[in-house]
């Protein structure tokens, strides 16, 4: 972490409190926050199980299948397990892979290995070690590495440099694309890694979007294919038409598919712009147009 993100850890909470001091109250925007717009989605889908429009695409199995009827590209599956303690020996796997929970969120038991090197915790892992590795995780998204599990294609970034590919967040409302944020993952702590914001037009937005991310200051990787996956994101985003974060894959064949996100950071740490303004964004009872 550089001097520059180092400031911005240490100065958040005061920033943070004034901005909220300073906000304006919701009742005067003339429409809810982007946040009490997925605190209701949650209780209509996951307390009272509600039909929804992406309740057969939300896990990580049944959106790549959907993005795959369309057409689009996904990672290459090497198999699907119903328990950790049933993933294949890593013999039987490509050298490179991804190995991650069907239902896990925030990187919640991810892991990228090269040449038997999690690229995350830069360990040596055999199978046995990433088991343990795995159980023994308490943050947030744990309760997912109790069910299926993946192995797929490890991607690779699209610049040539051999990394693992960036991911492009792209946030939808209906076919309307609004923020493009760009993570370089080196590590599961969100703060470690480098995240940029941009606007569709390749623009910074006038504002912070989340008080957890430090938006790098520098130049974000541009992939040669911005256009065609942004044209992908309204493509699919028109046809779910709800609110949904797709999230996506530079990588050096192109645009790829990773997952559908309908909660991001489960609406929390937004900065009260952010909040607002991607709540003006949200016009039918899902987000849809």
């Amino acid at each position: 972490m550089d001097w520059l993100a180092l400031l911005d850890l240490k100065t958040v909470p005061l920033r943070r409190f004034i901005a909220n001091v300073i906000a304006p109250h919701p009742s005067t925007l003339g429409h809810p926050l982007f946040s009490a717009r997925l605190k209701d989605r949650k209780r209509r889908w996951q307390t009272e199980n509600q039909p929804h429009p992406l309740e057969a695409v939300a896990s990580k199995v049944d959106g790549q299948n959907y993005m795959r009827s369309l057409g689009y590209a996904v990672p290459e599956v090497y198999g699907t397990y119903p328990s950790l303690d049933e993933i294949p020996r890593f013999e039987d796997l490509p050298r490179n892979f991804v190995l991650k929970p069907t239902m896990g969120w925030s990187s919640a038991g991810v892991f990228l290995m090269r040449d038997g090197v999690d690229w995350f915790s830069k360990r040596r892992l055999a199978r046995d070690d990433l088991i343990r590795a795995a159980k023994s995780f308490t943050g947030s998204g744990r309760q997912g590495i109790t069910g299926p599990w993946i192995a797929e294609e490890l991607l690779v970034s699209f610049d040539g440099q051999g990394r693992p590919a960036p991911d492009y967040k792209l946030y939808c409302f209906g076919p309307k694309v609004v923020i493009v944020q760009i993570c370089n993952r080196v590590s599961l702590r969100m703060r470690e890694n480098q995240n940029w914001i941009r606007s569709p037009e390749w623009r910074p937005l006038p504002f912070r979007l989340q008080w957890a991310l430090y938006p790098d200051p520098s130049l974000p990787p541009k992939p040669p294919f911005l256009d065609e996956l942004l044209r992908i994101a309204s493509d699919v985003g028109g046809k779910l038409n709800i609110f949904v974060r797709i999230d996506m894959y530079a990588t050096d064949r192109g645009p790829v598919f990773g997952e559908f996100t309908d909660f991001p950071n489960a609406g929390k740490s937004f900065t009260p712009r952010a909040n607002a303004w991607l709540g003006s964004h949200w016009k039918t009872k899902d987000g849809g147009m």
